[in-house]
């Protein structure tokens, strides 16, 4: 630490308030001088009020505050000299009430200096970077007016500030820690701060995550088309595509698809698929292959290089690698060369064929031999030290100037590689191996019932393609569900799984099934609730029911289901708990007969 001049305790003398003789004093304090690394000072006109810090490389020089404070006035103007007019010559500068309650002027600073961090009534540290000296104002150069008042404006007080005590160190190396400020979300971008504990800060931007999208699929029955949908797992967002028709019964009595819909089994149609294959060679794999043309044409590679010293013709088939000129030479071979390494020819030297033009001279024992010149500036090409040779054996001039020519080329054939397909025929069988399955359904004929000597009414005919669905019988409500109406086959929502329609009054009648086993409920993200539990043979359906209490008297609500697991998606609030339980149903002559209720469990919506 150092002075500019003497280091004083000083205490001054402030106005005399109205309405009495109160002193305010100030005790002394340690500043950091503004522009670390530049100590002169120029003539000012300031008559010790304020000072002129200036020299030949201080023009962009880093400006910091000399005490923390809170920045009371800010200027933010052009690049315009020796104009009282701007700011009222004050220039780009700001002023910072202290930590002591003086204020500190700083003016004349580059335009666009001041930190984004930097501005009315932020909070800056000591030693904090404020800005860069420059000469906008009332300025004939590069320099930082500096001053010290007791008022808020730059008007000088008689505070010389060439009579505080300093600290002359170098511009502080900012240490920054990062803090998170603001998290990132699926669509909006976070903020992540980074701050010095001088108090400079900086901020980064985080890119927003994007949407973690999961997948549930629900398959297409016979009446209604399937569709994915795609649930945001952290947070509400969601849509729905990928939708699969139904499929339509062809007039053959079968039904065509890709995949079997919802409801759709063995034990309610014969099920047949169409197994499709494929393989990519060069040749059919059989007879009973179909080339369906071709899916890879290229040439490859056939054994290794070789050379010649004829340039041999190229094509598809040939390819030239490299090309070169080249001879042995030695310390004492002159202007010959060899086209062995023997005697005195003891080392190799070779130049790129494409870098030079060559002329034929005639055969050394056999082997054609060239004078080459340069492309570029057509001199002729010497073994020399430097260019064409690497000096192992002496830096040297010209010496050796017979090239030999080397071909280096590598031979290609052709590869063809063909798509060949098969079809299996209809079977009962699905090939796991193949490309593509077809499948077909047909729906079994309901049987009919034995003679018993009265009167039957007939099955419900088996007509799915029908537009037109048959009255459905009156289906009585427990006397614990008044206040609900169940969601039935045909209810409206997207959903719903469906109670297959060619199930005839007298495929129902079964015994009353027992209770339902093996539940278990889990929570998924965008508030979804998946239902699960061991399946019953020989049961029309399942009847899903949800409450917001373990009785059964709250919020309940009743689904209907026929597979063995249930996705609840409607009216579900998140942090709320709800209770679960499945009962499985048969019908009897039109009417549901239940079995016992499941054990009840527990969920909470995440």
């Amino acid at each position: 630490m150092k002075k500019l001049k003497k280091a004083v305790v000083f205490v001054l003398a402030a106005a005399m308030l109205a309405g009495g003789q109160k002193l305010v004093t100030y005790a002394g304090v340690t500043l950091r001088w503004p522009v670390p690394g530049h100590t002169a000072l120029s003539q000012g006109y300031h008559d010790g009020k304020a000072i002129d810090i200036s020299d030949g490389s201080i023009n962009g020089a880093t400006v910091c505050a000399a005490l923390g404070g809170t920045v009371s006035n800010i200027w933010l103007c052009g690049n315009t000299h020796y104009n009282a007019g701007d700011c009222n010559g004050f220039g780009t500068g700001l002023v910072i009430r202290g930590d002591d309650g003086r204020y500190y002027q700083y003016a004349h600073m580059q335009a666009g200096s001041i930190p984004a961090n930097v501005h009315y009534g932020a909070r800056v540290e000591m030693g904090q970077q404020i800005g860069r000296v420059g000469t906008t104002g009332w300025s004939t150069g590069p320099h930082l007016h500096f001053g010290i008042s007791l008022g808020k404006y730059y008007n000088e007080s008689g505070i010389n500030p060439q009579n505080e005590t300093y600290i002359y160190n170098d511009v502080h190396s900012h240490s920054y820690s990062a803090t998170i400020t603001k998290q990132p979300d699926c669509t909006q971008a976070g903020v992540k701060t980074f701050r010095c504990s001088c108090g400079a800060s900086y901020t980064e931007t985080i890119n927003a995550k994007g949407h973690n999208y999961g997948q549930i699929v629900v398959a297409p029955t016979l009446t209604d088309r399937g569709y994915t949908i795609h649930a945001c797992f952290d947070c509400e967002n969601s849509y729905t595509d990928s939708y699969v028709d139904s499929p339509k019964q062809s007039t053959d009595g079968w039904y065509y698809c890709e995949s079997l819909p919802a409801g759709v089994s063995s034990d309610t149609c014969i099920v047949e698929y169409k197994n499709h294959y494929e393989k990519i060679q060069q040749s059919a794999p059989g007879a009973e292959w179909t080339n369906a043309g071709s899916v890879r044409d290229e040439w490859q590679n056939s054994g290794n290089t070789y050379t010649s010293e004829a340039d041999l013709q190229t094509s598809d088939a040939r390819l030239l690698v490299r090309s070169v000129y080249y001879h042995f030479c030695g310390p004492n071979a002159g202007n010959e060369g060899n086209y062995d390494q023997t005697g005195k020819f003891v080392h190799y030297d070779e130049i790129l064929a494409g870098s030079v033009t060559a002329r034929y001279l005639g055969t050394d024992a056999g082997h054609p031999y060239y004078f080459i010149n340069w492309k570029d500036g057509g001199s002729q090409v010497w073994c020399q030290s430097g260019v064409s040779c690497d000096g192992s054996y002496g830096s040297h001039g010209n010496r050796c100037r017979a090239w030999y020519k080397l071909n280096t080329y590598q031979d290609r054939i052709r590869i063809v590689q063909y798509k060949f397909t098969k079809s299996s025929d209809w079977t009962s069988m699905r090939d796991a191996s193949a490309a593509r399955v077809q499948i077909r359904f047909k729906i079994l004929e309901t049987e009919k019932p034995e003679e018993t000597g009265k009167p039957e009414e007939p099955s419900r005919p088996v007509n799915p393609g029908n537009k037109e669905e048959p009255e459905r019988p009156v289906i009585p409500e427990e006397q614990e569900e008044p206040e609900d109406s169940e969601d039935f086959a045909y209810g409206e929502n997207d959903d719903e799984q469906r109670e297959p329609s060619y199930i005839s009054d007298a495929d129902k009648k079964n015994p009353r099934p027992g209770k339902v086993a093996g539940l278990s409920v889990k929570s998924r993200k965008s508030r979804r609730i998946s239902i699960k539990w061991r399946k019953q043979n020989a049961v029309a359906g399942y009847q899903v029911q949800l409450a917001k209490d373990r009785g059964f008297r709250k919020g309940k609500k009743t689904k209907t289901a026929f597979q063995r697991e249930y996705v609840w998606t409607s009216g579900l609030k998140k942090k709320k708990t709800y209770y679960i339980r499945v009962r499985a149903y048969n019908y009897e002559k039109g009417n549901r007969q239940y079995g016992a209720w499941s054990a009840v469990k527990k969920v909470r919506v995440k």
